[in-house]
């Protein structure tokens, strides 16, 4: 088992993210106190990527009022601006 700080790391995360493909355990420590452990999860069998859907049902006829307002933004902002 490898143990690494937090500082050293993020500062190595690569080289840790390596030896846990290598079928190392890296216990990560803050402050000499054990918080967390890295290990590699296995193989990805059965894990299943799918194209990406349509809006859900729910949002397909959600409308949203228009605004209402007599406010000119962009005479606002030139305002502002100073004419710049």
């Amino acid at each position: 088992m490898i143990m690494a700080n937090i500082a050293r790391l993020k500062a190595r995360l690569s080289y840790y993210l390596s030896q846990v493909r290598q079928g190392e355990v890296v216990l990560v420590l803050d402050r000499k106190t054990p918080i967390a452990k890295v290990e590699a999860c296995g193989p990805a069998e059965g894990l299943r990527v799918s194209e990406p859907g349509g809006a859900p049902a729910s949002l397909k006829d959600v409308r949203y009022p228009a605004l209402k307002s007599k406010t000119d933004a962009v005479g606002l902002l030139l305002e502002e601006r100073g004419g710049r």
